[in-house]
């Protein structure tokens, strides 16, 4: 019973995060949602990513069956977006699992403090409910490291437990050598009983990947080379920002705030109990930390290592504690620390900048959904705002031309002639500011405060964003004469 209660608050957790018209990054919904979106209905925006194939299809694909099944359940609503979402985040819950078996294997009290510290932490509700990879290949792996790293696990549980290591490393190839501290940690001293198995598993991950990449006319793991070659050997990934070598333990800093040395000293008495899982968490922040374009995701795998390890470290304190200090208190006075921690995550939760994340960009999406909810749209254009922020057309949900910096401004003008006034289309999102350049039958519909003041407000303006809408019908021929493309293209297969 209690075992289900902290499952079935761990799953609310993660659902109430899921669901809010919100996202980490644009690559969430950009490059994963809306690429399961061209799959599922045909039409969506193309992020370069893809046109240099760069990028594997697997994640799309696995979204684009319940995109499929929310669509068809309840049609005309964002369904189809939810339920992928809700799916990733019911998916996150194998951590508690994994969380509970890494402190079960020492004793029940670090098993209960893990499980529940793996439940509530807030960091693994946020993550949990995005589509992303590095989320995704942390549910897999630190589960697989729990079977093969605890106790004697049977061939066919190395056989799963080499699936998943595959999956993980597939999703995010970054994570490889992270994995490869767990599968010689797993194999040490045990080769000929575990050698077979966990590579049978790991070629099964590797086949559906391949399948994958066949399907989309890819060679089989081509776009791991591409990566590699742009991002590291042409150092294109610099484009988006470097930072120092030590930038993640900055990271750290803010996001643990206050917590941050009881955090990262609790995790020291745990790593004789789970040596290996302490190294391979290391090993992923030391190859991160070495590629110039950081971003506090990425190394989401080593944050959760560190954090189930400070969680069974702080019992080791605190077992400490009592021998010395209260010799006679009963053991299960340990699980005071579930409401310590439980304590410190909704305070670090609702802590900037990380309480803003839990919105983020949730304006530009909202009307980006309302403008696909007005009577007859046919067009939709972005100004003085990023597109990117929009969820596309995940959240559009109409197929109609989005245009990106229309120049509405009349400083900005192709042919002498503002192309708002060409009828291309009849919606526009941008700041306030915007409304006195718009023609005169445009009104304005709704205006929202960003969820992230930090990047928005210096270039919305204090107002917000705001969707401005006309009737009538768009003339879209008249933006192609002058050369303004939109930035949908056809997903053709």
């Amino acid at each position: 019973m209690l075992v289900a209660a902290i499952v079935a608050v761990a799953a609310g957790l993660r659902l109430w995060a899921a669901l809010p018209l919100a996202q980490l990054h644009a690559d969430e919904i950009g490059q994963y949602l809306e690429q399961a979106h061209r799959i599922v209905f045909g039409y969506g925006v193309i992020p370069w990513e893809y046109r240099e194939g760069m990028r594997s299809w697997l994640l799309p694909l696995a979204l684009a069956g319940p995109m499929a099944l929310g669509d068809a359940a309840a049609p005309d609503s964002l369904a189809y977006m939810i339920l992928p979402k809700l799916l990733v985040a019911l998916g996150s819950l194998s951590v508690l699992w994994a969380g509970w078996h890494l402190g079960r294997a020492i004793s029940p009290l670090h098993g209960w403090v893990a499980v529940v510290v793996a439940a509530v932490w807030y960091e693994f509700v946020f993550m949990g409910a995005r589509t992303l990879t590095e989320p995704l290949a942390t549910a897999a792996i630190v589960p697989a490291a729990a079977l093969l790293l605890v106790g004697s696990p049977t061939r066919r549980v190395i056989i799963l437990a080499g699936f998943l290591l595959g999956i993980g490393v597939v999703l995010r190839f970054h994570y490889a050598p992270a994995v490869a501290v767990i599968a010689l940690a797993a194999l040490w001293g045990q080769w000929r009983l575990r050698f077979v198995p966990l590579v049978i598993g790991g070629v099964a991950a590797l086949a559906v990947s391949a399948a994958v990449d066949l399907w989309a006319g890819q060679i089989p793991f081509a776009w791991i080379v591409t990566n590699v070659r742009f991002n590291i050997v042409d150092d294109g990934a610099s484009q988006f920002g470097v930072t120092p070598p030590l930038a993640y333990l900055g990271e750290y800093i803010i996001s643990w705030g206050p917590a941050r040395i009881l955090i990262l000293l609790s995790i020291l008495p745990a790593v004789r109990h789970h040596r290996a899982l302490f190294w391979a968490a290391l090993v992923n922040l030391a190859v991160h930390s070495l590629i110039g374009h950081k971003e506090y995701r990425f190394i989401h795998l080593t944050t959760t290592i560190f954090i189930l390890l400070s969680a069974v470290g702080t019992v080791e304190v605190a077992l400490w504690l009592r021998r010395r200090l209260a010799p006679r208190a009963p053991q299960w006075v340990v699980l005071a620390l579930i409401p310590l921690w439980a304590a410190a995550s909704a305070a670090l939760a609702a802590t900037p900048p990380r309480a803003t994340g839990w919105t983020q960009f949730n304006a530009s999406m909202a009307l980006m959904a309302r403008a696909g909810d007005m009577p007859g749209s046919c067009g939709v254009a972005f100004e003085r705002t990023w597109f990117w922020t929009s969820g596309g057309y995940v959240t559009l949900r109409r197929n109609v031309p989005i245009y990106l910096e229309a120049g509405i401004d009349p400083a900005v003008q192709r042919g002498g002639t503002p192309l708002a006034a060409l009828q291309g289309y009849n919606s526009v999102i941008g700041p306030a500011s915007l409304k006195p350049l718009l023609p005169g039958d445009y009104r304005t519909v709704q205006c929202l405060k960003p969820g992230r003041e930090t990047d928005f407000s210096a270039y919305v303006g204090g107002s917000g964003v705001c969707l401005f809408h006309r009737p009538g019908p768009c003339d879209h021929t008249g933006l192609e004469r002058h050369r303004v493309q939109p930035v949908l293209e056809r997903f053709g297969r």
